[in-house]
């Protein structure tokens, strides 16, 4: 009569029954990894769409890079990249496996997503990424220092020095890559100018 009057035996079979749909469900990664952040407790409740706690693949690492949409006819899934560290020059292999579509407002750039299995990698590692692309211009880096008119290098040459007309193709903050310089040319550089 006690266990009935106090409801003991209906939180009896309640806590039975939940033991027995713990017993039928368990939750698997898609992958092997390892568990980063934890959001729950053994037999804590969980509802639907709550986030539980986050895993990573410590096999397969995919980054995210920006790049910039002049850019983005030079590189195609399944492109081979070089993964450069900042700490220490080591370089890894990647490829890229997805490009995003979507052009970000702000910066004017998509993500190009690169997964690589390269045993070296950790998460949260710092990488400057390198594709090679072939081209059948040739290009030139200048320092800003070379530039005059904003469209015109000196080179030296057998009579002396003249400006030749140059196609600035990308200016970054120390210097320029341009086209239309011939083969051998000697740039003259004016520390002065700029």
């Amino acid at each position: 009569m006690y266990l009935a009057s106090h409801n003991i035996l209906s939180l009896f079979y309640e806590i039975k029954s939940m033991q027995a749909n713990y017993e039928k469900y368990s939750i698997e990664a898609p992958f092997n990894g390892v568990v980063t952040q934890s959001n729950i407790n053994p037999g804590t409740l969980v509802r639907n769409g709550q986030k539980l706690g986050e895993f990573i693949n410590t096999y397969l690492y995919e980054m995210a890079v920006p790049v910039k949409t002049a850019d983005l006819h030079k590189i195609s899934i399944g492109k081979v990249v070089e993964l450069n560290t900042v700490a220490n020059d080591k370089i890894y292999k990647g490829k890229i496996v997805r490009i995003n579509l979507i052009v970000d407002q702000q910066t004017q750039s998509v993500q190009v997503y690169i997964q690589s299995s390269d045993k070296g990698i950790l998460d949260g590692m710092f990488f400057n990424v390198a594709v090679k692309v072939q081209s059948d211009q040739k290009l030139a880096h200048l320092p800003l220092q070379a530039m005059h008119n904003g469209y015109q290098v000196k080179v030296k040459t057998e009579e002396g020095i003249k400006l030749v007309d140059v196609t600035i193709v990308e200016k970054t903050a120390t210097d320029y890559l341009v086209k239309g310089l011939e083969d051998g040319s000697m740039v003259v550089i004016d520390k002065s100018t700029n």
